[in-house]
């Protein structure tokens, strides 16, 4: 006989998208997009007839929630009943005084996680899930410290919010939250972790380590399907998993080389059809935008991105559009190099180097891209350090 749990995580409840660059209305609208994303978790889960709903933690970003916030999370998952519904909180959404998780009164359906060490809840006769909390915002202990479980005929899964460690280094800006290696996750005798963190889906069939992803897209850069993930445990204590795209935002990047253009006109132009063939059959009203620009313009030219995302807009009604340039003019340099500025100074001395080194030197393609980025900052176009 099989279990079957629906697993979430990260989905941030009230999180302050307009902190983000994202307008109000906007804002409140994503906002908005989150609860109905829950409400179809939820719906999903029980047409599956799912036995338990586990949520790997960052449910709501605790300093923006409210009790209308605990009213909704009580009133909707204690309709799930007899679904059992487990909760590890995270780094968002720690179990700290003051927390929804301490202050709202739970329905008997609902288990919620408390202390920073896994503890047990028996599911089935066979099969035993262990959960722990975050007891604050910047907690970095490892979820997976400590000797081994006890052996035993049961088939063991883990639930909590963490940062694998080698995942980690390719993706900026997260936190080292409760950091721990996949290959813990065997070693500690579970035969996979149901877990939460990091914002798209990946699954370590290896060790049995999944992250759902947010059921959202909540930056630009989260691309992809989003949604929960159907978890099936045998008998035997094997898993499978299947990622349940549900949701109703999406996040694209888009790059655009407008070398072409010779007027605003045709740039736009050139720009609407790029986003277009992105944007395919995606709703713009609920699609957030990257749109990068490369390639070189005459001279003559100015780009105004202010004016051009306007002009966008009155085409295709994005629900967000951020607009960065790689863009450089169509120079001489040998005029540039002739001149008495910065500049060209800067184009003299870097040609100079360049001319001094052989074609198969190494070190002339960089001093070439170093010639490229130097007169792009000098424009003051954004320069990226993952570029260079």
């Amino acid at each position: 006989m099989t279990y079957t749990i629906c697993h979430f995580s990260d989905l941030h409840l009230e999180r302050s998208f307009a902190r983000h660059g994202t307008a109000s209305a906007t804002a409140r609208m994503r906002r908005e997009g989150l609860r109905d994303a829950l409400q179809a978790i939820c719906s999903l889960a029980q047409s599956r007839s799912c036995d338990a709903l586990t949520i790997g933690g960052d449910l709501f970003d605790d300093e923006s929630a409210t009790v209308e916030t605990g009213q909704f999370l009580t009133s909707l998952l204690g309709s799930l009943a007899p679904m059992r519904v487990l909760i590890a909180p995270g780094n968002h959404d720690p179990y700290i005084n003051g927390s929804l998780y301490m202050t709202m009164d739970w329905p008997s359906n609902v288990h919620i996680f408390t202390a920073p060490e896994l503890h047990p809840i028996r599911l089935t006769d066979s099969l035993v899930l262990w959960g722990l909390a975050h007891p604050d915002h910047m907690w970095e202990g490892n979820p997976l410290a400590g000797p081994p479980i006890e052996p035993s005929k049961d088939t063991h899964l883990a639930l909590f919010h963490g940062a694998e460690r080698s995942w980690l280094a390719g993706i900026e800006g997260k936190g080292k939250h409760g950091p721990f290696t996949a290959a813990d996750i065997q070693r500690k005798g579970f035969a996979g972790a149901l877990s939460g963190h990091y914002h798209s889906y990946r699954l370590d069939t290896a060790s049995g380590l999944l992250y759902p992803g947010t059921p959202e897209p909540l930056a630009v850069d989260e691309t992809g399907d989003h949604g929960p993930v159907i978890v099936t445990v045998a008998d035997s204590g094997e898993f499978t998993c299947e990622l349940v795209p549900l949701q109703k935002w999406h996040a694209l990047q888009c790059t655009v080389d407008i070398t072409a253009s010779s007027s605003l006109a045709s740039l736009t132009a050139v720009v609407l059809a790029g986003i277009g063939d992105a944007l395919g059959h995606r709703d713009p009203h609920r699609t957030v935008l990257q749109l990068d620009l490369i390639g070189t313009l005459p001279t003559y030219m100015a780009l105004d991105t202010d004016v051009l995302e306007q002009s966008v807009h009155h085409e295709l009604p994005l629900a967000a559009l951020t607009i960065r340039t790689r863009t450089q003019p169509a120079l001489d340099l040998d005029a540039l190099a002739g001149e008495h500025t910065v500049r060209g100074r800067f184009v003299g001395a870097l040609r100079d180097a360049i001319d001094a080194k052989a074609a198969e030197d190494p070190e002339r393609e960089m001093l070439e891209r170093a010639l490229k980025y130097g007169l792009n900052a000098l424009q003051g176009n954004e320069v990226l350090h993952r570029e260079i």
